[in-house]
């Protein structure tokens, strides 16, 4: 009877053991083949991607093969404590001043200390740290036309004679002395539209956007520089265009960041999955139309207005072109540097002018020095310093709170990479041509050793 029922029990889970063995064999299959891709995925990672390595220079071990650590600046940081500037930092105080680094399918070099930039950036390194890397989202999708601004545009011909042309303009007695009138002239508009806030409302509490105002003013001194347009800020619907430029700007400046759009270290077949998911294709190419219905509307103005009296139109860059400069650049030439007197500084100035009043409303003291110390420069004379302090720079005291703001406030906490044009020895290293590196400006400015405790608000350290 026992034997009975034991051969009951072992039949019963021969039968259970079936479906068993066979999802085990099912499993296998599907480990296999996990297997089998992770081993095809690093032979192409070795055969067609793998970038190579800089010989001397402390280089950050990755552990995938194709993605890199683009975990560095992807997921993008949800606080300061996490963005890429404060990472590499961390990084450096670990391996050293310059790190090598793969992002996806490319090796990148971080210079994080004022030594290293100083070395890599100047002096020999200059003519040969003088270009710009090509990015996928920013200068092919967003840039379908090819134009760019001159600060963005890989060195060559186009770029060269952009800037000779652009320099040539501003850099003239006559076009400082003008220049320097429009700036002024801005500048009274703007405090006018501030005091007017200030005084003109019954309650002692009033709420003032600084950045909206800088930006007003950035862009009026542009456009006015650029295409002789001088922009009305009470008519409702120009003021209305300039928050829609504002607007595009500042989303421009995103998919520009080389720390913002991982998708541009990928390789294609993955980027355009990444994409997919993301839409950034369609919102660049969103972004490069509305930027070209505003730019081509202040270029037909300019166009139409050749023969206009007014003598902002007669001096501004668009009449020169147009009427003597044809010969010396090419039409997309001329849009690439319209396109950077426009945009330049439209959406980080404005930042850091925010910033500075912040710090200034904190320390009345600050003020109250500064004040005493530029009218010392202009012998007390208050309408001089107003209308001379903007571009002759004689108060050291006034010149050591910008430098501090942006010591503190960086336009740019990464600052826009550079690609290599020719080799570059750095120490014991030599950085070969095509190279990319990234200069972190937020980290030059929070050396403790340099500056102290350096979070804190010390223009008289310059």
């Amino acid at each position: 009877m026992v034997l009975l029922l034991s051969f009951e029990k072992f039949e019963q889970l021969f039968v259970l053991s079936i479906p068993v063995v066979s999802i085990l064999k099912e499993l296998f299959q599907i480990v296999e083949v996990i297997i089998l891709l992770i081993i095809i995925i690093n032979l192409l990672d070795i055969v067609l991607f793998t970038p190579r390595p800089i010989k001397s220079i402390p280089s950050i071990k990755y552990k995938f093969p194709i993605w890199g650590i683009l975990d560095l600046i992807f997921p993008y940081a949800s606080s300061f404590q996490d963005s890429p500037c404060v990472k590499f930092q961390r990084l450096a105080k670990q391996y050293g001043d310059v790190l090598q680094l793969r992002l996806g399918t490319k090796q990148v070099l971080v210079a994080n200390t004022y030594e290293s930039i100083f070395q890599l950036y100047t002096g020999g390194a200059t003519k040969s740290n003088n270009s710009r890397p090509m990015s996928h989202t920013f200068h092919k999708v967003l840039s379908q036309s090819g134009v760019f601004t001159v600060g963005s545009t890989p060195f060559g011909e186009t770029y060269v004679k952009s800037r000779k042309f652009l320099g040539n303009l501003l850099n003239s007695k006559a076009s400082k002395d003008y220049y320097s009138a429009i700036i002024e002239r801005e500048a009274n508009k703007m405090m006018s539209r501030i005091l007017d806030q200030c005084y003109n409302k019954e309650n002692a509490t009033v709420q003032l956007d600084f950045t909206r105002e800088a930006q007003f003013f950035h862009l009026a001194v542009a456009l006015n520089l650029t295409y002789g347009y001088d922009i009305d800020y009470s008519d409702e619907l120009q003021r209305k265009q300039a928050v829609e430029i504002m607007y595009v700007e500042n989303q421009i400046t995103m998919v520009r960041s080389h720390v913002q759009n991982v998708q541009d270290y990928l390789p294609g077949f993955i980027r355009f999955f990444v994409n997919l998911w993301c839409q950034n294709p369609q919102v660049s190419k969103d972004l490069y139309r509305r930027r070209n219905e505003y730019l081509k509307r202040y270029s037909d103005y300019a166009l139409d207005n050749l023969n206009s009296k007014n003598p902002n139109m007669k001096k501004s860059l668009m009449h020169y072109y147009f009427t003597e400069g044809k010969d010396t650049v090419t039409p997309s030439q001329i849009g690439s540097v319209c396109l950077t007197m426009v945009s330049a500084g439209l959406d980080n100035v404005p930042l850091n002018f925010q910033y500075m009043v912040m710090q200034l409303t904190q320390s009345p003291h600050i003020v109250t020095k500064a004040y005493h110390e530029i009218m010392k420069c202009y012998n007390h004379d208050v309408a001089k310093a107003w209308s001379e302090c903007h571009f002759e720079l004689k108060c050291a005291y006034i010149s050591a709170i910008v430098k501090e703001t942006l010591r503190l406030f960086t336009v740019l906490p990464m600052a826009l990479p550079r690609q290599t044009t020719k080799e570059i020895v750095y120490q014991n290293a030599v950085i070969p041509e095509g190279t990319t590196i990234f200069m972190n400006c937020w980290g030059v400015g929070s050396v403790s050793a340099t500056f102290g405790i350096w979070y804190r608000f010390k223009n008289v350290s310059w």
